[in-house]
């Protein structure tokens, strides 16, 4: 049964995988990739992370980064959220290099904690993968390789749903290129989880069994 279970839903992360950017158009999100290179594949970007991910976004961005940082973490444990506390944010990038991924995520007018903290890191040779709202963005020349999306919205607030929309598939392409290990390791998580308390109903599962209620996959 666990395996017939684990099939399905190595199914339902291979049917996420092939969402495409045409897809996310709605959500006003693009690709760029400035070296010209074929369609830009983000599980293989993310994989070049040999030593570390770290994830960077401040001000209105940090939201995004965060939550990126944090599914990332249930999948691989070389995730980590960069932030400026104590002003030490420059001194964490420098120490960046060959073998890093940084993931820097910022919006016009551009936080330049962010822009210089990517220029830092690339001096270093780490990969810089940008979410920035346009391809002649300052964080976008830092980095080599760019997802764009748009932030014009009917509030006077800048939208980041294009955002979040690239963050969920750059997450979803990386689960289905784990296959069977990734579910072994989220189903371990969430007993972990679930032992220690911290889910308030006990018998909730990111797993439905396979008449598709959320009850303990058996």
């Amino acid at each position: 049964m666990r395996d017939r279970l684990a099939q399905g839903h190595l199914s339902n992360l291979q049917r996420a995988s092939n969402w495409d950017f045409q897809a996310l158009a709605g959500a006003g999100a693009q690709r760029h990739d400035k070296l010209g290179q074929r369609p830009l594949e983000t599980s293989i970007i993310l994989d070049e992370a040999h030593r570390a991910a770290q994830f960077l976004g401040l001000r209105a961005s940090h939201a995004i980064a965060f939550h990126f940082a944090y599914v990332y973490g249930l999948l691989r444990d070389n995730g980590q959220l960069l932030d400026d506390r104590g002003g030490a944010l420059r001194d964490h990038a420098a120490r960046l290099s060959r073998g890093d991924v940084l993931i820097a995520i910022s919006i016009a007018p551009y936080t330049r904690a962010t822009v210089e903290a990517a220029e830092v890191a690339a001096k270093r040779g780490a990969t810089i993968l940008a979410l920035t709202d346009s391809a002649v963005s300052p964080l976008a020349r830092a980095a080599r390789h760019s997802l764009l999306f748009h932030t014009a919205g009917p509030s006077f607030f800048s939208t980041l749903i294009g955002a979040l929309a690239l963050a969920e598939l750059l997450v979803a392409r990386l689960a289905a290129s784990g296959g069977r290990a990734v579910i072994a390791r989220l189903e371990r998580t969430d007993d972990a989880l679930r032992e220690a308390g911290a889910y308030w109903d006990a018998s909730w599962t990111r797993f439905p069994a396979a008449d598709g209620t959320r009850g303990i996959a058996q």
